[in-house]
């Protein structure tokens, strides 16, 4: 009689390799965001250590420019400093 497979036990009753050829590692929702990063080009999760492309495909990442970044904490003022003015 065949009985169901439990969490961790093997469809593959040798166990000399596994049952699927590849398992993509699985990011645990518990962890704290930053540490696995996929790729848009093949969709693979390897370490995010702040390399610029991935190690698997080669893909470059986009920088994101200060200037960019610069411009949006000024609006954000902005839009606080008229939310404040409105409040009082």
């Amino acid at each position: 009689m065949k009985t169901a497979l439990g969490r961790g036990q093997s469809a593959n009753p040798d166990h000399s390799r596994p049952a699927f050829p590849y398992t993509p590692p699985v990011s645990d929702p518990l962890l704290p965001m930053g540490d696995l990063r996929e790729c848009p080009s093949c969709a693979l999760e390897f370490e995010d250590d702040g390399q610029k492309a991935c190690p698997y495909c080669g893909y470059e990442f986009p920088r994101q420019r200060t200037s960019v970044k610069a411009v949006a904490v000024v609006l954000i003022l902005i839009m606080l400093w008229f939310a404040l003015q409105g409040l009082f």
